[in-house]
């Protein structure tokens, strides 16, 4: 027998859950780490959890998981990133060495 059209046409978009940032990446304030339905993974220092459990960056600074084998839960952190200088700084000390080894 084949099946009718009321039958069909009952697929969803999906609802594209799981990890967006992990171990060791470099993120900015309120990226989203984790969006997941539950608590599969669990907020961490400066992480902020959603109403839709979805975990975002309290702040900017490289990501970080921890699992908790006592618990049996993997908890993400978002841990300072150290002071990297900026293209700014680097072309100054270029001009400022090319300024001290002129020959004059």
């Amino acid at each position: 027998m084949g099946g009718g059209s009321t039958q069909n046409g009952r697929t969803s978009f999906s609802k594209r859950l799981g990890l967006k940032r992990g171990h060791g990446c470099r993120v900015n304030q309120n990226e989203v780490l984790v969006r997941q339905h539950g608590k599969r993974w669990h907020p961490g220092e400066n992480v902020v959890l959603g109403r839709d459990f979805t975990l975002s960056a309290g702040m900017s600074g490289i990501v970080r998981m921890e699992r908790d084998h006592d618990r049996k839960k993997t908890i993400v952190h978002v841990d300072p990133a150290p002071e990297t200088p900026s293209r700014r700084d680097f072309i100054l000390e270029d001009i400022s060495k090319f300024i001290n080894n002129r020959n004059l």
